[in-house]
């Protein structure tokens, strides 16, 4: 069923790359931000640095008040936690980070909203899951995929910032965003950074 819905996804992505219509925006969005899970079963969770990005897609459906916002990214999801060491007597030792990056590709929908340069903009996310680095205490130790995540998972996502034309055609934005995943309680915040072309807009 998610395959199915991320095919439909990808369908929709792709029909913004070939219309012919005007009104359409492309360009490139940066976030760096932070990743961590709210609900792991572990007291000490850190939030991680992580960085996204990719192309931004927007299409223009009602005036410019309402615009359908999709795209392409690859995002960094993940987490810290503080494990307890030990020698072979079972004396502590100390505590070492443990830190997992899983990136992905992302294919946004989202309903977005504009008064004048201001914007909100919100909806669901669609994923596969690409690959995996798991650091101990520094080192990278495995870069085999987490079994238990989803290989398709869905969830949501809401922006909102400031976009400034530069001119016609090329505009610059900067948003705070927060990205969720259903079940596995991952989330991202941070800031987007973007910069985008017109396509044929009157």
């Amino acid at each position: 069923m998610k395959r199915n819905i991320l095919t439909i996804a990808i369908i929709t992505l792709a029909s913004f790359l070939i219309a012919q219509e005007t009104n359409t925006t492309i360009g490139i969005k940066l976030y760096p931000g932070f990743s961590t899970v709210t609900d792991a079963g572990i007291s000490e969770i850190t939030p991680i640095f992580s960085f996204s990005g990719g192309i931004e897609l927007k299409q223009r459906l009602v005036k410019d008040l309402i615009y359908l916002e999709t795209g392409l990214y690859r995002f960094d999801r993940g987490y810290e936690i503080s494990i307890s060491t030990t020698d072979q007597n079972g004396q502590f030792i100390g505590v070492v980070p443990s830190t997992e990056h899983n990136y992905y590709l992302m294919i946004p929908l989202l309903a977005h909203f504009k008064l004048k340069q201001f914007y909100v903009a919100g909806g669901i996310h669609f994923n596969y899951y690409l690959s995996r680095k798991y650091f101990f205490d520094g080192e990278l130790i495995s870069e085999e995929k987490n079994s238990f995540l989803k290989e398709f998972p869905i969830g949501l996502q809401f922006n909102g910032g400031y976009e400034f034309p530069v001119n016609d055609k090329i505009s610059v934005s900067t948003e705070l965003f927060f990205n969720q995943v259903f079940k596995e309680k991952v989330i991202n915040y941070g800031v987007g950074v973007g910069l985008k072309y017109a396509l044929g807009n009157d």
